[in-house]
């Protein structure tokens, strides 16, 4: 193909496209000088003017740019804050967690990765027994268990915070956050931020529900796997906050 610049910056001119000259033997011609001008305009046309900015250099600049990033976790965010928990069946409204056979299910979005060694839960109450919580996170089928929890020891109002074994990664996606006390007679009511009738259920009967409980869970055990739409009763009602981080 006939060489026709510029062809920066899709591609860089080759040693064909613009041969080496000899001194004292080569004739250069208007053509190639016009040749390696637009290729020079192509290069400055790309990086814009002034690219170093305020620094001394453009390599300066990228290396601060590269540090910056370096500072944070690199491809990962620190924090993320779930969306609501559901209420179970006795209290429905209220977001108590008073039955270790019922566990509170969420459908919850992490926007981007995120990398976490401890998670915070926010109770207004906590009566009755103490307990932990175990806390799972799963796949939007409900198949695939990424990672299962247990809470410091809850014994009344306050802000929890557990610190996890090893730092977990989570992908970014739409997932299923599963709670449940592992103690009976535990009655907490975590954090209330959402007060509204039906912004947590989910009305239309073929997509998976947005918020609600999960009957008849062995005492204090998430589930293994289970089926959204058989398996979770679709609640509205209050919700609380569940938070990851570093």
């Amino acid at each position: 193909m006939p060489y026709t610049p510029p062809v920066y910056p899709t591609s860089i001119p080759s040693t064909t496209d613009l041969p080496d000259r000899a001194d004292d033997v080569d004739t250069i011609y208007a053509a190639r000088y016009n040749e390696l001008k637009k290729e020079l305009l192509a290069a400055l046309t790309e990086l814009g003017t002034l690219p170093k900015g305020a620094f001394d250099s453009v390599k300066l600049r990228l290396d601060d740019v590269d540090s910056q990033l370096s500072a944070l976790s690199p491809t990962y965010a620190k924090t993320i804050i779930t969306e609501p928990i559901g209420p179970d069946m006795i209290y429905n409204g209220y977001g108590v967690m008073d039955d270790n056979t019922i566990a509170h299910v969420c459908k919850v979005k992490i926007p981007f990765a995120i990398k976490a060694n401890h998670f915070t839960i926010d109770f207004t109450d906590g009566f009755g027994t103490a307990s932990t919580l175990k806390i799972g996170l799963y796949a939007l089928d409900g198949q695939t268990k990424l990672f299962e929890f247990t809470s410091v020891e809850i014994d009344g109002a306050g802000v929890y915070k557990t610190t996890l074994g090893a730092e977990t990664e989570i992908p970014a996606g739409v997932y299923y956050m599963v709670i449940i006390n592992v103690t009976s007679g535990f009655m907490g009511q975590n954090s209330i931020f959402l007060r509204q009738a039906d912004l947590l259920a989910n009305e239309t009967p073929d997509e998976s529900p947005s918020c609600g409980v999960i009957f008849d869970c062995a005492a204090g055990t998430l589930p293994a796997t289970f089926d959204p739409l058989a398996d979770i009763w679709v609640l509205d009602g209050d919700g609380g906050i569940l938070r990851f981080d570093n």
